[in-house]
C-alpha cells in the first residue's frame, strides 16, 4: 500500500533520525487537502487509541512489530529461495 502511495506521489518516505533501519511515511506537503482528508478520521482513530498507552508501552509495541517484520521478511526470502524444492519433515 505504501508503494502505491508513494508512486501515486501522495507520500514519502523519510529516514527515521534514530534509528537507521526503520522510516517514517510522510505526507508530501503538496498533497490537496482534500485527499488528505480522506485520512483524518483514520488518523484521529489512531491517535486515540495510542493516547491509551504510555510511551514506553508503545516502544514496547513498536520494537515487537518491527522484529515480527523483520522476521516475517526473513521468513518471505526463505521461502522464495526454496520454492518448487520438495521440503523436509523435521
Amino acid at each position: 500500500m505504501i508503494n502505491r502511495l508513494e508512486k501515486a506521489g501522495l507520500v514519502e518516505r523519510q529516514p527515521d533520525p534514530d534509528d537507521r533501519r526503520k522510516v517514517i511515511i510522510a505526507v508530501r506537503p503538496d498533497v490537496p487537502m482534500p485527499v488528505m482528508g480522506l485520512f483524518g478520521s483514520m488518523s484521529h482513530s489512531m491517535l486515540e487509541l495510542c493516547s491509551r498507552y504510555e510511551e514506553h508501552e508503545l516502544a514496547l509495541v513498536l520494537d515487537f512489530v518491527s522484529r515480527a517484520a523483520d522476521t516475517m521478511h526473513a521468513e518471505a526470502i526463505k521461502l522464495q529461495e526454496n520454492a518448487g524444492k520438495p521440503t523436509v519433515d523435521a
